[in-house]
């Protein structure tokens, strides 16, 4: 269902009226909203908002339908991901070592 496009009434935006994501948000909670269209960084950006304890981006689903998921792992990665060197590599490793010298392991 489509519907007509509502303006902000929340007080903590300071362009009331104006706030595109406060009206998107009033917009997508509504009950007569049955589905929502987001690409895979926003996606995951959501899912990284509710991992942190952060206000989401996205409401509260049931079912998610990903659409070119070949493309969602690459983009997962790009967002969570790290990407080491093979020049970067040595000097993590000297920095690991000089954090864990003198510590000892528990078996």
């Amino acid at each position: 269902m489509l519907l007509p496009k509502q303006k902000s009434n929340s007080n903590n935006c300071k362009h009331l009226g104006r706030c595109r994501y406060a009206d998107y948000i009033e917009y997508a909670n509504d009950p007569r909203v049955d589905f929502q269209i987001t690409n895979h960084n926003y996606f995951l950006a959501d899912t990284l908002h509710r991992a942190t304890g952060r206000h989401p981006l996205l409401p509260n689903y049931q079912l998610v339908v990903i659409d070119e998921a070949h493309k969602f792992l690459q983009a997962a990665r790009q967002m969570y991901g790290v990407e080491l060197t093979d020049k970067e590599i040595p000097v993590l490793t000297q920095e690991i070592h000089a954090l864990t010298v003198g510590k000892t392991t528990v078996e």
